[in-house]
């Protein structure tokens, strides 16, 4: 790489906010790590790791002083060179003098190397999706800045670390004033001399960040007034009768691996832009990047509301990511009114346990103000595992008639999305229903999902018979399933039947037509384990090593959801459902029968007399105080504790109806579109709305 000396003109503030020294240079005593597959890594891309420390290639000796140029060099082993992550770090510096009346201002990006057997080193830019790679084989031994008081010179060692030898730098030109709040994501990189691409951590750059403390108006703002809250509480948006004030802070305690929200109510004094810009936090020398955090404007729904003890207005529950909400000019306060900002932060994993502060910039009218911000991140990492086991129903084509896109993409992306929030929603997304096909998607999403059903994509939900033959496909599912299972990764234990929904016990042609079609099942469960035991190719060897593996194919729960009336009839008359009972192996009440300690015993003693696995289920009911998913509830902790109860009385699973049923359910309107932005009730009956809601969790 080529070295030159690198002069630039930059206000004092800035240069702070570039520069920070890390103390005195030390003697670097370079010492690699070896590799007998060095070869082969290089060959793949593949960059070895070391906590805190990023590659800088493969050499031929222990004291790395000559680098490979290829992997066709390498014979045998080879010395990984580790270097300290803040060399591959970014600091910037935007145009002297810019302010938030500026028409434009120039970003210049800087990293650091450690010496010159680099090829070449660089950024990779995202602006709005728009990506480009900045990159040069030119690095500079020094940094000039010229300041009021004199010239300074700064070396590598002070800005990054002291094992750092060279600046690298690339300037973005000309960025509008408009581009101010944009996100510019910026990851530095470099390619060693023997081609292996290794990058650094990506920073999230706002212009509106970097901007000096005069630059704020510390009085607050002549467009609104600004209130704090929790994550716990909805407010409708003519409920002003909270006291705001000029100024508002941002506050979070969680754990590692861990989501937390917080609200920003604004009480508009007229029609008015706002938008609300993250920056990194601190503590101490750690920075918690601004790109954890992801700035939603809350959309207003409106309610009209009867029942359920819920009232009317315009309730927040649409979460519009800031890009989007601009976009569509949904970022627009009003006068008397409130808008509202959520603002959720992810803890990475490995976030060092301490406390983070900093400022966030909201822009609101003309006026920018500060909002100090605040995370405690406790000493504990919150596991991957999902524990509170869900199967949220979901179709196709009601997605489809609601996104005006019934591609299966479509579907992934809904599937990914409930998965991100640890909610498995009921099928998984599948082109065709073949039993390979169904155990390749159950071997994907094992580690993520808890439960998943078989079939329900062709089975008849509700009180009849398959149309398709059963003795054939549920056999060809489960023992793919088992064909992929062994001892500690067993995907029969996700799976589980829903193939008959609410039926009429008291009815006893449905009862029977129940009873025989479960008696067909469990004999279908049976001939399969027979075929598994009996197989002697070996497909199944390692499934037949699990413990109880019989049990996992003829145990599979068929969860069948029963209202509150079905559900009486059932306790009061298990004489006459005793056959039924027998043929069933799981139970699953609405959530209103868990109303009492008495009911609950009832309910548990009627699964442990028939060996039922005991799951609940969700729907329009219960309104508040219950707990429910409903948008008319102003109180969040109440959705917050169906998952907590669920562990508390020891309920296997969570089916709920449903996830996202974008269409209508009245009479001739049946499975129509339905504009869920201004109309959020799927039916009304007897001139009385379902809740706000039902069957609607995302938009």
């Amino acid at each position: 790489m080529k070295k030159r000396a690198l002069n630039v003109f930059l206000c004092a503030s800035l240069l702070l906010s570039l520069l920070v020294p890390v103390g005195a240079v030390r003697a670097y005593a370079a010492e690699g790590v070896s590799y007998t597959d060095a070869a082969q890594l290089c060959r793949d891309q593949s960059v070895p790791v070391s906590s805190g420390k990023v590659f800088g290639g493969w050499y031929g000796d222990a004291g790395l002083t000559e680098p490979y140029k290829g992997a066709d060099e390498i014979s045998g082993s080879a010395w990984a060179k580790f270097v300290p992550d803040a060399i591959l770090s970014i600091k910037y510096q935007l145009t002297a003098g810019t302010n938030r009346s500026s028409e434009k201002t120039s970003l210049r990006l800087i990293t650091s190397v450690d010496n010159l057997k680099y090829r070449k080193v660089g950024f990779d830019v995202d602006i709005n999706g728009s990506k480009k790679e900045l990159s040069s084989d030119t690095v500079y031994k020094t940094l000039t800045g010229y300041v009021k008081e004199g010239t300074e010179t700064y070396t590598p060692q002070e800005a990054f670390d002291p094992e750092a030898s060279y600046f690298m730098g690339y300037s973005i030109k000309n960025i509008p004033a408009s581009a101010f709040s944009t996100p510019i994501e910026v990851t530095p990189f470099w390619v060693t001399m023997d081609g292996t691409r290794v990058t650094g951590i990506t920073r999230t750059i706002y212009i509106f960040n970097s901007l000096s403390d005069d630059e704020y108006d510390g009085d607050g703002s002549q467009y609104g007034k600004l209130l704090s809250l929790g994550s716990s509480v909805k407010v409708e948006r003519s409920d002003v009768s909270r006291t705001y004030s000029d100024g508002a802070s941002l506050s979070y305690k969680a754990v590692r691996n861990e989501y937390e929200s917080a609200q920003l109510l604004i009480k508009g004094t007229g029609s008015n832009e706002f938008e609300l810009v993250p920056s990194d936090l601190t503590s101490g020398s750690q920075v918690f990047l601004a790109s954890n955090f992801d700035v939603y404007v809350e959309k207003y729904i409106p309610l009209s509301d009867t029942v359920y003890n819920y009232g009317s207005g315009q309730m927040p529950d649409a979460l519009l990511p800031m890009k989007a909400a601009k976009a569509a000019g949904e970022n627009i306060t009003a006068s008397d009114k409130n808008s509202a900002l959520w603002v959720t932060v992810f803890v990475p994993a490995d976030t060092p346990a301490g406390t983070y502060s900093g400022d966030f910039t909201l822009k609101l009218g003309s006026d920018l103000i500060k909002i100090p911000v605040s995370l405690e991140v406790a000493g504990y990492t919150l596991t991957d595992d999902v524990n509170a086991r869900t199967l949220f129903s979901w179709r196709y084509d009601r997605v489809a008639t609601g996104e005006l896109d019934g591609s299966l993409d479509m579907m992934d992306r809904y599937y990914e999305f409930f998965k991100d929030y640890r909610v498995s929603l009921q099928s998984m997304p599948m082109g065709s229903l073949t039993g390979e096909e169904f155990a390749n998607h159950a071997d994907r999403y094992y580690d993520e999902v808890t439960s998943y059903t078989i079939l329900t994509e062709t089975g008849n939900i509700g009180e009849n018979f398959w149309n398709f033959d059963p003795e054939t496909k549920v056999k060809e599912v489960v023992m793919a399933l088992a064909a992929r299972s062994y001892p500690g990764r067993n995907l029969l234990d996700k799976a589980v039947f829903y193939f008959f929904d609410e039926p009429d016990l008291s009815n006893s042609g449905v009862r029977q037509m129940l009873t025989d079609g479960l008696t067909r099942l469990n004999g279908i469960l049976n001939d399969t384990a027979d075929a598994i035991a009996a197989d002697t190719s070996g497909k199944y060897s390692s499934f037949k090593s699990i413990s109880g593996w019989r049990s996992c194919v003829t145990g599979i729960p068929n969860i069948i959801p029963i209202v509150d009336s079905q559900l009486d009839w059932l306790m009061d008359n298990q004489s006459t459902a005793s056959t039924l009972l027998n043929a069933m192996n799981a139970l699953c009440p609405l959530f209103p029968a868990f109303k009492n300690e008495s009911r609950i015993t009832s309910i548990k003693n009627l699964c442990s007399t028939y060996g039922l696995e005991l799951w609940w289920y969700g729907n329009s009911t219960p309104g508040a105080p219950g707990p429910n998913y409903h948008i008319g509830d102003t109180n969040l902790l109440n959705a917050r504790t169906l998952s907590w109860i669920q562990e508390l009385y020891g309920i296997k699973g969570n089916l709920y109806w449903d996830a996202a049923a974008y269409t209508t359910e009245n009479g001739s309107t049946y499975n129509e579109y339905l504009d869920i932005y201004s109309t959020p009730y799927r039916k009304t009956e007897n001139g009385v709305n379902w809740p706000s809601g039902d069957g609607l969790l995302a938009y």
